[in-house]
């Protein structure tokens, strides 16, 4: 991941990139700023919202 903006998800113009053939990740999934190694700021761009360990963010 670099510094700055890191978009996460299915589309071509994500620096993270998944293939998901069930379509659950959206194109557009999640948006990481990484601020200089120090601090990540993370937003949920994914319609159905973003899980992690079965809690809804």
């Amino acid at each position: 991941m670099t510094i700055g903006e890191n978009k996460v998800g299915r589309g071509s113009e994500c620096k993270v990139r998944f293939i998901d053939t069930m379509q659950r990740i959206s194109r557009l999934h999640l948006m990481i700023i990484n601020h200089d190694n120090k601090k990540l700021e993370l937003t949920d761009l994914s319609s159905y919202g973003t899980h992690y360990r079965h809690k809804s963010y």
